[in-house]
């Protein structure tokens, strides 16, 4: 169905690739404070990384850096708008 294409795409494993590569945690704090202010959204973004991480694109504690990013883009968010 629609989900196994999507996950036999090559755009998949290629993010899959680049996402498992990370082992700077600075890198994962990063991007979760990114897809916060993008997304405006700390929920979505939590969910993003939980789907991520049930998965296994990225390990738990790549995914717990990125949820104190996320956390951290929730609070500079309002700054980044106003």
């Amino acid at each position: 169905g629609m989900l196994y294409s999507t996950l036999s795409s090559p755009a998949f494993h290629e993010t899959h690739r680049l996402v498992s590569s990370l082992s700077n945690p600075f890198v994962c704090l990063f991007i979760g404070l990114l897809i916060t202010v993008v997304l405006q959204n700390t929920t979505l973004a939590l969910v993003v990384v939980a789907v991520a991480a049930a998965s296994h694109t990225i390990s738990g504690q790549q995914a717990v850096f990125m949820v104190v990013g996320a956390n951290l883009g929730l609070t500079l968010s309002p700054s980044v708008v106003a």
